[in-house]
């Protein structure tokens, strides 16, 4: 998932939000790409292994290169780099990384997208944003950006409302998102 045009306040973390009819398959890099990141971006999972050793020391060396959730742990099922959603519309991020100058890509690779309200806004989020893990998700405060294939759009809040606009191709289940 690339973005251009992103001010972020300290850096950036990877995060995905979504609702209990998506099931998603995160890919920072580890296993090869379905497509090739953009000109002059690196895959998150190069910073996580080029900072591996700097990071070990850090009070979040448990978490590195991890998904955890960030609000609403028990709504979502977490297996390695699948996620699947039980309920409402918990938000994930990247653990340990902290992404703070150059370009960075990753995939999601849509295994169900059922629902015909189906809600997941795939993007990143800096270090001043808040999850309520209720009803918002990345995208939507002003320290979020995010694509929602479902709705083709893009999302980011501004300081006076949720700046949406139409953004990118509909997903279905199978796609990889990049």
């Amino acid at each position: 998932v690339a973005f251009s045009h992103v001010a972020p306040a300290g850096g950036l973390v990877p995060a995905l939000s979504f609702d209990h009819t998506f099931e998603g398959r995160v890919n920072f890099g580890a296993e090869p790409l379905q497509f090739p990141p953009p000109p002059r971006h690196r895959t998150v999972y190069r910073w996580a292994s080029l900072a591996r050793e700097q990071l070990y020391a850090s009070s979040h060396h448990a978490m590195l290169g991890k998904i955890h959730a960030l609000a609403g742990s028990s709504n979502v099922k977490i297996e390695g780099l699948t996620v699947t959603p039980l309920q409402r519309f918990p938000t994930v991020a990247l653990g340990g990384v902290l992404l703070t100058s150059g370009r960075w890509y990753f995939e999601v690779r849509v295994v169900a997208d059922t629902g015909k309200y189906s809600v997941a806004q795939l993007g990143w989020c800096d270090m001043r944003y808040v999850c309520t893990g209720v009803v918002d998700g990345v995208g939507d405060d002003r320290h979020s950006w995010a694509y929602d294939g479902k709705r083709q759009r893009a999302w980011h809040h501004d300081t006076s409302n949720v700046a949406e606009r139409e953004y990118g191709r509909k997903w279905s289940s199978g796609d990889v998102v990049g």
